[in-house]
């Protein structure tokens, strides 16, 4: 822009532009034209670029934007009235180009050029309005000079602030200053208030990636876990929220009755049940357990396969009322508390909805009730998304896809071997197929698939219900658990028949799971007959992929656990991965959990095998050479060299089959 197309400089004759000689002048990143603290000498007309006017708050510490003069724009601060000392300072953050006229020389321009100085003084006073309005607002800050409170910081926690993206700057005299990233500020008002006990709030706006770096460089800095503290690190994240959570029955009315005998809606039981439910949820736990004792209870989450005690306890004063809800609303019996009861219920909290099955168990100190979270979003998971090996996927696909034969999943409580038979469902959904399941409980609902809920109390059991759904022209058959003798020879015949069968059993292998079903009396030549292959799982927890880094692990550690194909990287240690704990992990290095694997497929080559019951490791060798099978060691260090969990995990589960092998 030149000089005459500068809407101010254009109304001062030509004439009088060269007699006081306005100069041009460039500015680079980072100049500062006009100080805070300054006598302002000088009015900027900006001609290219932009010049960013800053507050700067001393007893803050920050310098915040507050607005920006753009081409055709001057820049003339507000002053103290007595000595032109300005507030606020003026940057170039680019290259910028502008007109400098003295104070002196504008001051000359009150005789000659009124309608300039109208027009600068017009907009001068425009801006202080805006300033002034924007100071007691949101502001935008500087991140390179924000400075935090580290009593703030310890007061709302490092995994509050993380949650939340806020930035506590300063609290003076009530009112606390604080930098949000979001829009959406309704909720931090009535936080600070609550939390710091502040009677004013004053938020600053500031950029995702700038609340990153300066969460990265002056808060999480400041975060010290100790294995020894009482508020344990992976609980600071939910302490002190709120949950609006939902608690519906799914059983019949008639325990509303029961519901209106007893004193269970008041606020502060309601309050703390809701709270326990929304932590669990929040924290992605799958199990609530309540557990009695003579002062109290103690609540424990079971997180990532770990159970974790919530610091803070429930009184002596809520425990039989907490209880007493949780019973009812599951349809259990509340009268009844010599014997052990199973109901169900539905919670809804922050959007998700998920199934809550609930069990009481009689104790010396009372009821010890515990509740399995059962979450779609975590049950209804891809093959090629569960199975972090390409060979292991493709033979359970082959498994899949053959149209008759039985297909076993075995693994202890608690491996996942329900999600891993919905995964093989989703596969089979995508075919023209019938499919009919017999659960214990029916965990989750599937559009397309008949499901049936086994009740013993009416002679509804596992192979009742297969025998019956033979009749119903059924492709695949999934049974809940082969647990018993009748149940394996339904599952074997319906396999030999036609039909493919999946169904999970309690077996440490895939080998001790076909030596089960001989122990319940089945033939070995109709085990080999109708078997398509053997899965066995458990679950490890995976490293977190936010603060994973590259550690050493010495061979005395990873050796012991047998691991095949995997070498030491240099000399005696081993490159690993492990996180070292972050807020989205809760400080823990894990996040959620992955599985581990061993697979079986009976080929046409074992059968023969299977049938003349040759010894486990001579089949266990024919196998392997052939491709057929997969050990659960081999799958370990598959998931150690990606990266996807650590020793300290396989150890717990790998390390006592060792140790009983050698």
């Amino acid at each position: 822009m030149e000089l005459t197309e500068h809407p101010m400089l254009a109304a001062i004759p030509q004439e009088h532009r060269r007699r006081i000689g306005i100069a041009r002048q460039a500015f680079t990143d980072g100049t500062v034209l006009l100080g805070a603290g300054q006598h302002m000498d000088s009015v900027f007309f900006v001609l290219k670029g932009e010049v960013r006017l800053v507050h700067r708050d001393p007893q803050l510490g920050t310098r915040s934007i507050v607005d920006v003069a753009s081409p055709g724009e001057a820049v003339t601060l507000p002053t103290d009235a007595t000595d032109r000392v300005s507030r606020f300072e003026a940057v170039a953050p680019g290259a910028v180009e502008t007109a400098v006229l003295s104070i002196e020389d504008y001051a000359g321009l009150l005789s000659t050029c009124l309608d300039v100085v109208r027009l600068v003084a017009s907009s001068a006073a425009a801006r202080l309005r805006l300033l002034e309005d924007r100071l007691n607002s949101t502001l935008r800050i500087d991140p390179g000079r924000l400075i935090l409170d580290d009593r703030l910081i310890e007061r709302l926690t490092p995994q509050y602030i993380w949650s939340k993206k806020v930035l506590p700057a300063a609290m003076h005299a009530g009112t606390v200053t604080v930098g949000v990233v979001s829009s959406d500020t309704a909720g931090i008002d009535a936080d600070m208030k609550r939390i710091l006990g502040a009677t004013h709030v004053v938020l600053f706006r500031i950029g995702a990636k700038e609340f990153e770096k300066i969460y990265r460089d002056s808060v999480q800095s400041r975060i010290q876990v100790s294995s020894t503290d009482d508020e344990a690190s992976w609980f600071r994240a939910v302490r002190g929220k709120e949950y609006a959570v939902q608690m519906d029955a799914i059983h019949d009315t008639a325990v509303e009755s029961a519901r209106k005998e007893t004193e269970l809606d008041g606020a502060g039981v309601v309050m703390l049940t809701n709270k326990i439910l929304g932590e669990a949820l929040d924290l992605e736990a799958s199990d609530i357990h309540f557990e009695p004792y003579t002062g109290g209870m103690d609540i424990r989450y079971r997180i990532d396969g770990e159970l974790l005690r919530r610091p803070e306890k429930v009184g002596v004063s809520y425990l039989q009322a907490v209880l007493s809800r949780l019973k009812v609303v599951s349809g259990l019996d509340i009268a009844e508390k010599r014997k052990p009861q199973d109901g169900r219920m539905t919670v809804s909290c922050q959007g998700k909805v998920v199934d809550v099955r609930v069990s009481s168990v009689p104790t010396r100190h009372g009821e010890k009730i515990v509740l399995r979270i059962l979450d779609p979003s975590t049950m209804l998971i891809e093959l090629d998304s569960l199975v972090s090996s390409r060979e292991v996927l493709a033979g359970i696909e082959r498994m899949v896809r053959q149209p008759y034969g039985l297909i076993l999943v075995g693994g202890p409580t608690g491996s996942g071997k329900t999600t891993t038979i919905y995964s093989m469902l989703l596969r089979k959904m995508k075919e023209a197929v019938n499919i009919m399941t017999v659960e214990d409980p029916i965990e989750y609902s599937l559009r397309g698939i008949t499901q049936v809920q086994r009740n013993i109390h009416v002679g509804l059991d596992f192979s009742s219900a297969v025998r019956a759904f033979l009749r119903q022209d059924p492709d695949v058959i999934i049974v809940g658990e082969t647990r018993d003798p009748e149940t394996a020879k339904a599952a074997l015949e319906a396999g030999l028949t036609g039909h493919l069968v999946i169904s999970t059993i309690h077996a440490n292998n895939v080998f001790s799971t076909i030596y089960r079903l001989k122990e319940m009396g089945m033939e070995a030549f109709v085990v080999a007959s109708s078997m398509v292959g053997v899965l066995s799982q458990r679950l490890v927890r995976r490293i977190c992929s936010r603060c994973a880094q590259t550690v050493q692990y010495h061979r005395s550690l990873v050796d012991p656990l047998g691991l095949r194909g995997l070498k030491p990287a240099s000399g005696d240690y081993y490159h690993l991965r492990k996180g070292t704990g972050c807020p989205a992990c809760n400080f823990k290095g894990y996040k959620g959990r992955v599985a581990l694997f061993e697979m079986l497929q009976v080929t046409d080559e074992l059968r023969p095998l299977l049938a003349s019951e040759v010894p486990f490791k001579e089949l266990e060798k024919i196998a392997a050479a052939g491709g057929a099978y997969v050990n659960m060691r081999q799958f370990a260090a598959l998931l150690l060299q990606s990266g996807l969990t650590t020793p300290e995990e396989l150890s717990r589960v790998l390390f006592a089959e060792g140790a009983a092998q050698a």
